[in-house]
């Protein structure tokens, strides 16, 4: 008799276990996919930078949070998360962003950026505000990592502690396709750029199919916007722009030329006196 209840108890045992197993997954699957998309903020960063969330997706931007305590067990899956985005400079220069925010805005700008740079992240834009939030993707981990893009916000991957780089690493790629960037046909064709090397000014030579609204932004090597973007309406046939580059350094620069959900890119360079 008592070797039959053992062996009931145990079958109840292994069946609650079982159960317990089961209700953890689908927990675990509403985490992670109950936030589909991302959401908005206006803050400023670290050193002081305005971001606005929304605006900087809708400009074609995919970014990779990496929210952190900071804590020992962070680093590694944050610096495999940062490997992941800056993999992308020199493809797709100034479009994978990394940003870096505290899990609950309890950490002083001063140590997440002494944290960051300590650890080789030092690149990242970091954020410790309420409004970067990271109950927004789930619940609390550390570190979680979220990857976000496309003119809808999507969220295309969350990782929490356990980080895979290959994992990151296509969750971007999508990201990137969402955007619509990467599509070849974009309005501007024909684009030039002289002097080269330029000095103070960048003369823009370009022709458009139909008249255009074009924005422009200067991208440095890191792939961090350094000159103010400049937008205006153009016409369609041959026109020509002047960006003023007296507030650069020498050095190899990427202009990119964006019309809605597409873009070109030139490199130039920099050589002053």
């Amino acid at each position: 008799m008592k070797n039959l209840i053992d062996m009931k108890i145990a079958t109840l045992t292994h069946r609650i276990r079982v159960i317990a197993l089961f209700l953890s997954l689908i927990a675990g699957s509403i985490t992670v996919y109950a936030q589909s998309t991302a959401t908005d903020f206006t803050v400023n960063d670290c050193n002081g930078v305005s971001h606005h969330l929304f605006a900087e997706l809708d400009a074609g931007k995919v970014i990779v949070f990496a929210f952190v305590m900071p804590c020992s067990s962070c680093i590694s899956p944050a610096l495999t998360a940062y490997n992941s985005a800056m993999s992308y400079a020199s493809s797709h220069p100034g479009r994978v962003l990394f940003y870096m925010a505290d899990d609950y805005a309890n950490t002083s700008c001063a140590s997440l950026t002494s944290w960051a740079s300590q650890y080789g992240m030092g690149s990242s834009t970091k954020f410790s505000h309420s409004s970067v939030n990271m109950l927004h993707y789930g619940e609390a981990a550390m570190p979680k990592i979220v990857v976000i893009g496309g003119s809808n916000h999507a969220v295309f991957n969350i990782q929490d502690n356990d980080v895979n780089g290959t994992q990151v690493s296509a969750a971007i790629d999508q990201a990137l396709l969402a955007t619509g960037f990467d599509q070849p046909d974009f309005l501007a064709t024909a684009v030039k750029v002289f002097p080269l090397p330029a000095k103070d000014f960048l003369q823009i030579e370009f022709d458009l199919n139909s008249q255009a609204a074009i924005r422009f932004e200067v991208l440095n090597v890191l792939g961090s916007q350094v000159l103010n973007t400049r937008s205006g309406s153009y016409s369609s046939g041959k026109n020509l722009e002047k960006l003023d580059l007296r507030s650069l350094n020498n050095g190899i620069y990427f202009l990119n030329l964006i019309s809605g959900n597409h873009s070109t890119q030139i490199k130039f360079i920099i050589q002053k006196d």
